[in-house]
């Protein structure tokens, strides 16, 4: 395949940008599209570059007009993509935050619904094929009760159980 010239790339830019804001706006076949660019004009009458192929000065085919959307729709997937990535890791980053902050509380029931949250923020566990949880069915006569239960196994974890005394 050859590379394009920059004045080429120049005009395969703008021809989809054009594109991309009719496609948007407007419902129209591939074959309207090409006559709708071949018919955009300037303030002062003058063809718009990228509207009709320069080369021809006829509307650009069909076939280039439906490459050219399936390389926009491929972009704006990615930049979807990149978007998601971006937007998942800053909540990953404050759920980090929560997490630490409950910790230096002692407050497990929000670092549990933290951890939760990262969990289903990355899909863990949602298949169906997660190991039961051992703790699903334990009952508690109070909240205080769980959490002291779950600062007992945190420290046995951690094997802090020998170190210090946990109320």
């Amino acid at each position: 395949m050859s590379r394009k010239s920059p004045v080429d790339q120049l005009t395969v830019d703008a021809r989809r940008r054009l594109a991309a804001g009719i496609y948007l706006r407007e419902s129209l076949t591939l074959e309207q599209l090409a006559l709708r660019l071949a018919t955009l004009t300037t303030p002062d009458g003058q063809a718009v570059i990228g509207g009709a192929n320069p080369e021809t000065e006829q509307p650009w085919s069909c076939d280039t007009l439906s490459r050219d959307l399936k390389a926009l729709k491929k972009q704006w997937r990615d930049d979807a993509k990149a978007e998601i990535d971006t937007h998942t890791t800053r909540i990953l980053a404050e759920l980090q935050e929560v997490k630490r902050e409950a910790w230096a509380r002692g407050r497990l029931t929000q670092v549990l619904m933290a951890i939760d949250r990262e969990m289903k923020l990355l899909g863990i566990g949602q298949g169906g094929d997660e190991r039961p949880d051992p703790l699903e069915n334990v009952q508690y006569a109070s909240r205080a009760e769980f959490e002291r239960a779950m600062r007992e196994q945190y420290a046995r974890n951690m094997g802090l159980d020998r170190k210090l005394k946990v109320n």
